[in-house]
């Protein structure tokens, strides 16, 4: 388990919602939450703002529930999609950082709303739950059976 984790909920949003963010991390304390776009891969997988969007938290750890069952961590912090004046509809994440420790990525798609557009994005977001193995299995796991999977999980996978 890293030193933070966590999960968006929803897990997209557009004009008039808002990304909530669900963090556990092994130490309590203050952890902090920059946007990043994702973009590039490996170590430069995060492009940061030109206008950074920074917030912070306080943290504790958190028990899961099983593969199952929704982790039901509790809200760590909350981002309006309209207030974050993100430069783009596209693919972003919550770079969560804890006490002490790395961060952690917990991505989120911002949607450009009703009208349509000329490019589709596509997240590979069900494959990607499919191998998570938080909480005790995942799809291809032998000791699931029948597999009920939750996307209120963090991707240790990611």
């Amino acid at each position: 388990m890293a030193k933070i984790e966590g999960y968006a909920w929803p897990i997209s949003g557009g004009p008039g919602d808002t990304i909530g963010i669900h963090a556990s991390a092994m130490h309590e304390g203050l952890a902090s939450v920059e946007v990043v776009r994702l973009t590039g891969q490996g170590p430069e997988l995060g492009s940061s703002l030109a206008q950074p969007i920074r917030n912070s938290f306080v943290v504790a750890f958190q028990h899961d529930n099983g593969f199952g069952q929704d982790c039901g961590w509790p809200l760590a912090v909350s981002m309006s999609v309209d207030r974050m004046g993100l430069p783009a509809n596209g693919f972003y994440a919550a770079r969560v950082r804890g006490p002490p420790g790395p961060f952690y990525d917990v991505p989120f798609v911002i949607r450009r709303g009703p009208i349509p557009g000329n490019i589709l994005l596509i997240v590979n977001t069900y494959t990607r739950n499919a191998y998570n193995s938080c909480c005790g299995a995942s799809n291809y796991s032998a000791t699931a059976s029948p597999i009920n999977l939750t996307l209120k999980r963090p991707n240790i996978t990611c």
